[in-house]
């Protein structure tokens, strides 16, 4: 008893942490006191769920991970991943507007302890850049796009708690004009002996403010005409735009999971070949309330080598203006022997104004 007891102290204590570094900011909190964060925060594709089974659940996983995608949601969890793995995704965004590309790679480098690195980019199709002089067109293009790279580690402290950590460079960059920063996640996870059940707390993006820089915020203009407001048509003087500071949506998670089906289930635990799961999380951002997050997941495990599953999510948003979100998806894994294993996923997430998003991810342990 006493020892469980010290292992829910550190988690307790870990979250307490997590919670003040993410909402010790500068922030006069009685001037916002009729406002709201909506747009206040930058490199905001990191809101986006990174690999089909976060999006077909609802974005509301944050254990059960057996591949390198947990370098996305929990990394502590890439600890218990035996050997190496590799993950991909691809997604495409509001009718081809935005195209994604996602990548994880993990290794085992002791039996508690994995090294991970991974990579998103979002991007756009060519743009063709218009000015008042020229409203059809100049000939000249330009791209939008963000980048994240990071490295972190998963360790397994004890058989119920693990802990990960990550490191990552993103940079926000239109045409010539670009904004980066350095950030930090902090993941934990505990396992209780009963149903399967997991608890996470997660603390992502917390990290450095920035803004923008770059040759596109140099002004011709003609600081003499008197008029008192520069005349930007005149190419005669250069000046520089001043730009704010802005920062990340940082996002405190805290998610628990468990099984209602098959045999860790404290229920329906006399049906060997079938797993059901459910998951639920609560997000908080810097730049948005609350929202929480349900997920179920059917995994029928009876084929030899083969594990194949269906996947449903919700989302609960608070802002009064959002409507809730459903998503579903798939997934398959394929045993090639104790070591190799295959995965693939898929989901479908729809939007209230746009194209629905397809997504798909496919990942390989090896």
């Amino acid at each position: 008893m006493e020892e469980s007891m010290k292992k829910l102290s550190i988690i307790f204590l870990l979250i307490a942490c997590m919670a003040s570094f993410a909402l010790a900011q500068d922030v006069d909190t009685s001037a916002q006191a009729d406002t709201n964060n909506r747009g206040m925060s930058g490199f905001t594709f990191l809101k986006l769920p990174a690999t089909a089974r976060q999006a077909a659940l609802g974005e509301a996983i944050y254990s059960n991970d057996i591949s390198a995608s947990a370098m996305f949601g929990n990394i502590s969890e890439i600890a218990d991943i035996k050997g190496t793995s590799m993950y991909y995704t691809n997604i495409m965004l509001y009718d081809n507007l935005f195209q994604v590309s996602n990548f994880a790679l993990t290794t085992k480098i002791s039996e508690r302890m994995a090294l991970g690195v991974m990579a998103q980019y979002l991007t756009t199709d060519p743009i063709e850049i218009t000015t008042l002089d020229d409203p059809d067109g100049t000939d000249i293009d330009y791209k939008y796009h963000d980048m994240a790279l990071g490295v972190g580690m998963g360790y397994r402290v004890t058989r119920r708690f693990s802990i990960g950590m990550k490191a990552k460079f993103v940079e926000e960059k239109i045409y010539n004009t670009s904004a980066t920063a350095f950030l930090f996640d902090v993941s934990t996870l505990y396992r209780l002996q009963y149903s399967n059940i997991k608890i996470a707390a997660i603390l992502e993006n917390y990290g450095t403010d920035t803004k923008f820089s770059g040759n596109d915020l140099w002004r011709q203009v003609d600081t003499t005409t008197g008029s008192g407001i520069p005349d930007e048509t005149d190419p005669d003087r250069p000046v520089e735009m001043n730009t704010k500071e802005f920062g990340a949506p940082i996002k405190i998670v805290v998610g628990i999971s468990g099984d209602f089906l098959g045999s860790n289930s404290a229920f329906l635990n006399d049906m060997d070949d079938h797993v059901g799961t459910l998951y639920a999380s609560m997000f908080k951002t810097n730049d948005q309330k609350e929202s929480f997050h349900l997920g179920m997941e059917y995994q029928f495990i009876g084929l030899e080598g083969f594990q194949f599953a269906l996947r449903g999510g919700y989302i609960m948003y608070q802002e009064e203006d959002w409507e809730n979100r459903f998503s579903a998806g798939a997934g398959l894994v394929a045993h090639m022997s104790d070591t190799y294993a295959l995965v693939i996923d898929y989901a479908y997430k729809t939007h209230e104004d746009l194209d629905e998003s397809h997504v798909f991810s496919v990942g390989f342990n090896f």
